[in-house]
């Protein structure tokens, strides 16, 4: 199931391979962050992702923030958020890649990301 759109910002929630094991891929601005391990351990991978829907939805990001540390899934991505009126600003790089800059719909990620824990929760 995809939600959200591979080009701007998605999760893509594939099959269960276990009972806590679920394969789960995060895009940004069209690429795969998770292309190395996309594999998640779905107890610690929701509960990291309710503390990054919290940040997003104070509206403040704290300074220095990691975003997209997921967990072991997302160790190949190095990311920052930034929220700029109704957008939120991702700057990102992938292993040795050039760092990239995609803006995003500040409602739509959070949407996502509400959309991704309840589906992992059920």
């Amino acid at each position: 199931m995809e939600i959200g759109n591979k080009n701007e910002f998605c999760f893509v929630i594939g099959e269960a391979k276990d009972t806590d094991i679920q394969v789960v891929d995060i895009w940004l601005s069209g690429s795969l962050v998770t292309y190395f391990d996309n594999s998640v351990y779905v107890p610690q991978f929701l509960e990291s992702l309710r503390q990054e829907l919290s940040i997003l939805e104070s509206g403040s990001i704290p300074a220095g923030y990691i975003a997209l540390a997921l967990g072991p899934t997302t160790d190949d991505v190095s990311a920052r958020f930034k929220i700029i009126g109704p957008d939120l600003e991702i700057s990102f790089e992938l292993g040795e890649s050039q760092p990239k800059v995609t803006h995003v719909s500040l409602s739509s990620t959070i949407a996502a990301y509400r959309e991704c824990i309840g589906l992992l929760g059920e």
